[in-house]
């Protein structure tokens, strides 16, 4: 994971403001209801997104 994040940070000059999850950083990620690498393959249609942030703002929240 770190290709994509850490490391595309710094390919850009950009570690200092992403790349990582930290106060003061921005951040895109959605936070889902289950973890995909933890359930069964047919159940991954069912997980629902919990809450949506771009650029470290909350923009959608189901909670």
């Amino acid at each position: 994971m770190l290709s994509f994040t850490r490391n595309g940070a710094y390919a850009s000059f950009e570690e200092d403001a992403k790349g990582d999850i930290a106060v003061g950083k921005v951040a895109d990620f959605v936070l889902l209801s289950d973890n995909l690498l933890d359930i069964d393959v047919d159940k991954i249609k069912d997980v629902k997104v919990l809450n949506t942030f771009l650029d470290g703002r909350c923009i959608y929240s189901l909670i």
